[in-house]
């Protein structure tokens, strides 16, 4: 049997020159609903972008954030 969460999730902003990343959630009659919005600003991202520490940074922020947002859920 699936178990309700006790309470919500805290809701992700991320924010960069590269992207955002919204994930917000809301309480409703069957429990709790959450969205994700991620807004690419660049088509492209070189290689010395990806090695700068604030690529890191930003990507370790959001794995942070959808990491909270993986549970399980049982089906009966």
């Amino acid at each position: 049997m699936a178990k309700a969460l006790p309470q919500a999730l805290n809701a992700c902003q991320l924010r960069s020159r590269l992207s955002n990343i919204d994930i917000t959630g809301e309480k409703t009659a069957r429990g709790y609903r959450y969205s994700k919005q991620i807004t690419v600003k660049t088509p492209w991202i070189s290689y010395n972008e990806i090695m700068q520490p604030a690529f890191e940074s930003l990507m370790t922020c959001a794995n942070n954030c959808y990491d909270r947002l993986n549970f399980v859920v049982n089906a009966p």
